[in-house]
């Protein structure tokens, strides 16, 4: 590879193909696609344009394809680059998807891939690259159509037809700048050969702009699960073991240890998270005990691990119900649940029992879950 950077060409060679309607994304204030001068006006100062950016090309057996005049070599598929990696939807082992590096008396020629029979370009960006701010390459003979897509998800498709690119030396500029702000994991380019012309469709000297990532995202917060609830009542009776003694001791021992029997495998849905398995009525006995011997604890602290005892029982019965309306539970049952539920809360709060309302949240969960068998 010459220390000077390459042109990048991907040609796209494909048979008369009708193509899906799909929407058709503006551009900012109506500009279509624009020219580079403009596109590089547009983008975010902070913005990192990124091309070509390779050292090499290689074939499927990971070696640098070289040769003279226009020797052809499968491309390996993905092809890794600066923003990313492309690929194509062609069949891997076929004409449908080559490329070739070629020298020609000894100057390098374009990386070049051709797609027929349809296939499309798929150009897998890197997320840590930050957010996509633009798309600019330049193109010829050819209908062309971008496809923009978050994860799987089509989310805009531009059209040349819709638009009017820049005329430059025989290229149409292809400036796109996502001012809508559209979170774009992937782009998918097709092109048609024009009627009536015999030149291969070309685009060349593509660049990606993004802008960065302020910092490392936050990793996403633990989900607040049932069985996190449960195991934080657990911890709270453990740090409140730790400073009491005699009879509040055992009284707390006791509650600790029919909590930890509550978090056993054999009563959850693997894995342990909202919902409880078939014998997941034993979990409701075990708080209702656990909160007999909380109740009987002289500490007041105590009354607080009760109230969020009783709330995972409520999450409980709560996933329950939610579970069963999702996958068509019978209606009477669900019903009763929610009733049961109610009461439940009723009986804590108005009643100031929680030992009865504890049982009361089994009978609403025991509804719920039987609803979907």
């Amino acid at each position: 590879m010459q220390s000077l950077r390459p042109f990048v060409f991907f040609t796209f060679l494909a048979a008369v193909f009708t193509l899906p309607c799909a929407p058709v994304l503006a551009q900012s204030e109506g500009l279509g696609f624009i020219d580079r001068a403009l596109w590089d006006a547009q983008l975010s100062p902070t913005s990192i344009v990124l091309g070509d950016g390779f050292e090499s090309i290689v074939n499927v057996d990971g070696v640098v394809i070289e040769g003279s005049g226009l020797g052809l070599s499968e491309i390996a598929q993905p092809q890794q680059f600066a923003w990313g990696q492309l690929s194509s939807t062609a069949t891997p082992g076929t004409e449908e998807f080559v490329g070739f590096q070629v020298t020609f008396f000894g100057v390098p020629q374009p990386v070049s891939v051709s797609l027929v029979n349809n296939a499309r370009a798929i150009f897998d960006l890197d997320p840590s690259l930050g957010q996509v701010d633009g798309l600019f390459f330049q193109g010829r003979d050819g209908a062309l159509q971008i496809r923009l897509f978050d994860g799987d998800t089509l989310v805009a498709t531009l059209l040349e037809s819709e638009f009017d690119p820049v005329r430059v030396d025989g290229m149409r500029d292809y400036g796109w700048i996502n001012s809508n702000g559209l979170n774009v994991t992937r782009f998918e380019i097709l092109v048609e050969p024009t009627p009536g012309r015999s030149s291969i469709p070309t685009i060349a000297n593509l660049d990606f702009a993004f802008i960065p990532l302020d910092e490392a995202p936050a990793p996403p917060a633990p989900a607040d699960t049932c069985f996190q609830r449960l195991a934080d009542v657990r911890a709270e009776i453990e740090t409140l073991l730790a400073s009491s003694e005699g009879k509040d001791a055992v009284l707390l021992q006791g509650a600790l240890d029919l909590v930890t029997f509550s978090q056993d495998d054999v009563f959850w849905v693997q894995p342990s998270a909202d919902r409880l398995s078939a014998y997941g009525g034993s979990v409701f006995l075990a708080s209702a005990y656990a909160i007999v011997f909380l109740e009987r604890a002289q500490d007041p602290q105590s009354d607080g691990i009760i109230d969020a005892l009783l709330d995972t029982l409520d999450c409980l019965v709560d996933r329950e119900i939610e579970y069963a309306i999702a996958n068509d539970g019978r209606g009477g049952f669900i019903e009763r649940a929610m009733d049961l539920a109610e009461l439940a809360d009723i009986i804590d709060e108005d009643l100031d029992n929680q030992v009865v309302a504890s049982l009361a949240y089994k009978l609403a969960w025991v509804n719920a879950f039987y609803s979907t068998y």
